[in-house]
């Protein structure tokens, strides 16, 4: 499957300079594909996208972060925390697993799913049908 763009109306061709930009609306599907999804620039009319920027979503979008991949022409959507798996499948949130003592002082050993440092890549088949991401895309 692939995303759907619904151009917001009022904005749909912002001059910037030499740049043009379009605001779409951009709807998730039932199955992230890996690398993310590709967005013609025909789609939202323009001739190419030299970048794009997330300025917001409906709720459930503020589980993920979101990443332009300038290279392959993408929007990769990104787990912050790791998801405590190389490529999570689902949107759930970290865990800390219980130790063998109980979580009542600075023995506490439990074990947390967190993954510091970098997002990862959402996995290939998540389902994000529930997500609409507002963005703008900069092109000419």
């Amino acid at each position: 499957m692939a995303v759907t763009i619904t151009i917001v109306k009022d904005y749909a061709n912002v001059s910037l300079g030499n740049l043009r930009g379009t605001l779409a609306d951009v709807a998730l599907d039932t199955s992230y594909p890996a690398g993310g999804y590709a967005i013609a620039a025909s789609a939202l009319a323009l001739r190419n996208i030299l970048g794009a920027d997330v300025k917001g979503g409906n709720p459930a979008a503020k589980v993920l972060l979101y990443h332009w991949d300038t290279t392959n022409g993408k929007l990769m959507c990104i787990f912050p925390s790791g998801g405590g798996g190389a490529a999570p499948t689902s949107l759930a949130n970290a865990a800390i697993a219980t130790g063998a003592t109980t979580v009542t002082s600075a023995a506490a050993n439990g074990a947390s799913d967190l993954l510091p440092g970098q997002g990862v890549e959402v996995g290939a088949t998540a389902n994000l049908s529930t997500i609409t991401v507002r963005a703008l895309f900069l092109g000419n």
